[in-house]
């Protein structure tokens, strides 16, 4: 079938939505190989907006899809776990193969993999991906300038915010508990909560021999009127913190990118409540705030210092 529009053919053209290198190639490539005498041909690219629903390869069999969206493959070789993860990988890495020389199932939605072809397939699909798979793995969209009606839109919806009813009775109504019982309260919900398998976590040594233990959880059967953030930053050697996920706020948050940063916001306060406990003379809030505005700049260090390497 040919599509065209006032006499002119139309053509699909997937360059715009790869990455481009600054000599202005995009990242996206063909591949081919042989497995057991078998042809195996297709293309790879790393998407320039990150969306796990559009990663993962689609499987083509004699010109038709026989496995793809929203149902990828994403070969273990290359993706890590059944199914794969949610790292940048899994969300960056993207394309093609044509497998016609294979048997599909009696269904039509898969191949019929014979002996070892699947993990032979995916050991040489890997080795085609490498270079590609390590560039997913470590881009970041370059920071965008917000635009002057982005600005607006976002200063006029805080502003009727602040001018609510709600905000006022918020601040003129709810009383303000005291430390002892918000501390009792917060090492209630911690107790109660299984602390064994942190979602995320680090080990941070620090000099003179001492090492700082960071780990955090996603908290999924907490109620929605539980606090957004629990942190446990008394101890000098460890830092607890479980993010509520059932928080009304998560709602608002969009995509990886915004809860990227929400964690990022959620951990860097219980870091910088204890670096101010353990570091400096007092935890008054302009201490905890400049600790923070710190953290807060190290996404940016990092990408600088990945570009000089």
């Amino acid at each position: 079938m040919e599509l065209e529009w006032q006499h002119e053919p139309l053509q699909w053209e997937l360059n715009e939505a790869f990455v481009q290198a600054r000599d202005g190639r995009y990242f996206k490539r063909d591949f081919q190989f042989n497995v057991d005498g078998k042809h195996v041909w297709g293309w790879v690219g790393v998407l320039d907006r990150g969306s796990r629903a559009k990663a993962g390869f689609s499987i083509l069999h004699s010109g038709r899809v026989v496995k793809g969206w929203p149902d990828s493959w994403r070969p273990e070789a290359i993706y890590g776990q059944v199914q794969g993860s949610n790292d940048l990988v899994n969300q960056r890495l993207t394309g093609e193969v044509n497998l016609d020389a294979f048997e599909v199932t009696h269904t039509k939605d898969n191949i019929q993999w014979m002996g070892s072809e699947e993990d032979d397939v995916q050991e040489a699909l890997r080795k085609e991906c490498s270079e590609y798979r390590e560039i997913a793995r470590s881009r970041r969209r370059e920071p965008r300038p917000v635009t002057d009606l982005e600005v607006q839109t976002a200063l006029q919806e805080l502003e009727a915010e602040l001018n609510s009813d709600e905000f006022i009775d918020l601040l003129a109504t709810e009383p303000v508990p005291p430390p002892e019982v918000v501390a009792a309260d917060t090492q209630a919900l911690v107790n109660g909560l299984d602390l064994t398998d942190p979602q995320f976590s680090s080990s941070v040594s620090l000099l003179p021999d001492r090492t700082l233990q960071i780990a955090g959880y996603l908290a999924f059967e907490t109620s929605v009127n539980d606090p957004y953030v629990i942190s446990e930053a008394t101890s000098p050697s460890r830092v607890i913190v479980v993010i509520n996920m059932n928080h009304p706020h998560v709602q608002q948050v969009s995509g990886s990118d915004g809860l990227l940063n929400y964690f990022r916001h959620c951990t860097y306060d219980a870091i910088a409540e204890w670096q101010a406990r353990n570091r400096a003379s007092t935890t008054d809030p302009d201490t905890i705030k400049l600790i923070k505005d710190r953290l807060l700049r190290l996404p940016m260090s990092i990408q600088m210092h990945e570009a000089r390497t």
